[in-house]
């Protein structure tokens, strides 16, 4: 593929990814209000206990994969033979994996699931069936087929929810919680009987691809070397995160200021997720396209992918600035309105660093990444010590963490551009942050002419 086509097919599945998210993101939302309000609490309580432990243990078990299956499958592309092994290898042991992993998951929920039996066969049916998923979807995006298995995935997905709000409407009983995962453990079911279908198209599209002969046991090494990498950043990256900081935060700090922080940062992640499920692992695939076929056109692909990623952040900042004109009060208490502003702002402006960091993964760089998680790796032990937060408070601590995750950013950042000579597109973002200014400011006039209050308050309403 030329570079124009690759850049054509990267928008494409940008777009798709947005698209995906938001019908995901709407109906997800309406199928938890309904059964906030339909179920009894314990089954509420053991379906949230469901969601929450299937996401979280398959984010632990990824091993790497989210960010080295994108980066290599153009490389095993380039042999027809090789890339049908990769693919194949790569489904049978996630299988596997999940399949042991079953009995680790029976294990984390078993003292909040319900004892009958079909309720914990059908939540392990579930997690295994969405790891799949979670597997299918990566392979397909890695080679830019982000806009089929997105139809697939959108179908299956809004079907099994319609058929949900159905069910708990108008069949409420004793056994809602039974036939609301069978819903969705068949819908998950689906999508994976529809994507392995589909992989015999995927086969021939990638057979236009240059054919070369390219050492396979040499590549498998270094793929297999590059999951791991990216396993342990990813793993030392999320203790910087929500599902680490809650916990330590109400253990050091108490209820109050666990339940203030959840609160803010649930609000400014509903910003930053949408420029991370819009982006998906698109950035890494245009990269890593680039970097097999037009290693020359690595820096006009940066420059596309962080106008893109601009393009996404700095509107989402307008908003921010646009609502924070309105008083702290509006949203219930100062705390959780001054550190959802911080943790809004930090996280929009880490993205934005984001593509430097995905310039050393593809160019596997891993001493340089070593070094910029220097500063991080000291703060997650001084975290982990419980000292740190009850030493500087709650302010103090997540400005800090957020300070740390961008200085390890910014190193990123200096060892892309001095060794790689990517240049950030300094001028078309300061326009597009100019644009945004100009929205802030006559939308905020317009605000005060007519009287129009915009509250903040609708973001932490769930």
């Amino acid at each position: 593929m030329n570079i124009d086509r690759i850049l054509g097919k990267f928008y494409q599945a940008q777009s798709w990814n947005a698209f995906s998210y938001v019908v995901y993101k709407i109906l997800f939302y309406l199928v938890t209000l309904t059964l906030y309000k339909k179920l009894s609490s314990e089954d509420f309580s053991q379906w949230a206990i469901i969601n929450s432990t299937t996401f979280l243990l398959l984010l632990w078990l990824d091993f790497g994969l989210r960010k080295s299956v994108p980066r290599f499958a153009p490389v095993f592309a380039q042999n027809n033979q090789l890339n049908k092994r990769f693919i194949a290898t790569i489904l049978i042991a996630k299988t596997a994996l999940l399949i042991l992993a079953t009995p680790l998951f029976y294990w984390y929920t078993k003292n909040y699931l319900s004892h009958e039996k079909i309720i914990i066969v059908t939540a392990c049916v579930l997690f295994v069936s969405e790891g799949m998923v979670a597997i299918l979807q990566l392979i397909y995006h890695a080679y830019f087929w982000n806009k089929q298995i997105n139809i697939v995935s959108t179908i299956m997905t809004s079907s099994s929810m319609l058929a949900t709000l159905i069910a708990i409407y108008y069949y409420q009983n004793a056994h809602s919680l039974e036939v609301i995962l069978s819903i969705r453990a068949t819908a998950s079911i689906g999508t994976v009987i529809a994507s392995v279908i589909m992989l015999k198209y995927l086969f021939a599209y990638t057979q236009t691809y240059p054919t070369k002969a390219i050492e396979g046991e040499n590549v498998t090494k270094l793929f297999v070397t590059h999951s791991a990498a990216m396993w342990v950043t990813t793993t030392l990256k999320s203790l910087s995160e929500r599902n680490f900081l809650v916990p330590l935060i109400m253990h050091t700090l108490g209820a109050q200021a666990g339940g203030i922080f959840k609160v803010a940062n649930d609000g400014a992640l509903i910003f930053y997720r949408v420029v991370l499920k819009t982006i998906g692992s698109t950035d890494t695939s245009l990269l890593s396209h680039v970097e097999e076929e037009h290693k020359s056109s690595m820096n006009n692909a940066f420059r596309q992918l962080t106008i893109r990623v601009a393009a996404l952040c700095l509107p989402l900042l307008g908003i921010v600035g646009l609502c924070s004109f309105n008083h702290a009060c509006s949203i219930g208490t100062s705390a959780i309105f001054h550190l959802f502003i911080l943790m809004t702002i930090a996280y929009l402006v880490e993205t934005l660093l984001h593509p430097y960091e995905r310039v050393l993964e593809v160019k596997r760089a891993y001493t340089y990444i070593a070094i910029a998680y220097i500063p991080y790796i000291c703060l997650v032990i001084a975290l982990a010590s419980g000292y740190l937060t009850t030493l500087i408070g709650l302010y103090a601590s997540v400005a800090l963490i957020h300070a740390v995750r961008l200085v390890s950013l910014s190193i990123m950042a200096s060892y892309a551009y001095r060794h790689y000579k990517v240049v950030f597109p300094l001028r078309v973002v300061l326009a597009l942050a100019a644009g945004c200014a100009a929205f802030i400011f006559f939308a905020r006039v317009t605000a005060y002419f007519f009287k129009i209050n915009i509250p903040l308050s609708l973001l932490f309403s769930a």
